[in-house]
């Protein structure tokens, strides 16, 4: 059987190292080997320079190559069959991601591979990874795309419910008998669909967590990261088409965005 493959990608910028750094990481958790990519216009010296400080057999191939860089990677990657691709931190602020784009979110959208988005520095394994879920999609092929990609990492399934409908039951002051209807009708099923898929994928030894939460999404992700001590954030962002993603947004990219102080792995998207 042939070894397995992992694709890093790197701009030369800042956060290059790390992106290596991680992908030899995971090499070693998966027994795979590393290819580097540089897309540029033309050959430099930068990449060789660069991998000038690694001494690893992992690391068995770099190439330098033209072209549009999401669709290079993407292309790269279906070639070699890699099991993930890593890629760095955005060196554009906001603004330019927004207006200019941002090669990660173009991946996100093309990509039927995991990305690995390596942010911080490479001290050791995964630790913990909070893995974002929506509950009225099968969660179980997600966290057990988690324990894949990731290794034997403890995991915990998360979902955040939408608090307007609380907040609405206040402001019309519903019944007691109402809101624990409420309670045991959502926050109740929610909470038994996340036990029942950590469940299916329990193997010997690792079974992910479960948790439930109620407000904005993007902000009780961040706060269930720190209150859990969560290294790596794990999104699968929604198939939708361009207009859709304008009118409403997307999660997955809206994290992009933003800097965050853990790295994210953002498995393909779901239809």
């Amino acid at each position: 059987m042939p070894q397995s493959r992992i694709l890093a990608a790197v701009d030369l910028g800042p956060h290059s190292r790390t992106v290596i750094e991680r992908a030899l990481s995971q090499a070693a958790v998966h027994d795979a080997t590393v290819t580097v990519i540089h897309c540029a216009e033309r050959t430099t010296d930068g990449l060789r320079s660069l991998l000038a400080g690694f001494d690893d057999p992992a690391l068995v191939d770099a190439r330098v190559v033209e072209g549009d860089p999401a669709t290079t990677i993407v292309a790269l990657a279906d070639a070699l069959d890699a099991r993930a691709i890593i890629v760095g931190a955005s060196n554009r602020s906001f603004l330019e991601q927004v207006f200019r784009g941002s090669v990660t979110v173009a991946l996100s959208r093309r990509s039927k591979r995991p990305i690995l988005v390596a942010r911080t520095p490479v001290l050791s394994d995964y630790r913990y990874a909070l893995v974002a879920v929506d509950v009225d999609r099968p969660v179980a092929p997600v966290a057990a795309a988690v324990r894949r990609v990731l290794g034997p990492v403890q995991a915990e399934v998360f979902t955040v419910l939408d608090s307007a409908i609380r907040l609405q039951m206040t402001v019309a002051e519903a019944m007691p008998d109402d809101i624990e209807v409420y309670e045991k009708e959502v926050v109740q099923t929610a909470y038994a669909t996340l036990i029942k898929a950590a469940g299916e994928v329990a193997e010997p030894g690792w079974a992910p967590r479960a948790k439930v939460a109620e407000g904005v999404p993007s902000r009780e992700i961040r706060h269930r990261m720190e209150v859990s001590g969560s290294d790596i954030l794990v999104l699968q962002p929604e198939a939708r088409g361009v207009f859709l993603r304008a009118l409403i947004g997307s999660l997955t990219e809206e994290m992009l965005a933003r800097p965050q102080d853990c790295d994210l792995l953002i498995l393909p998207a779901q239809a």
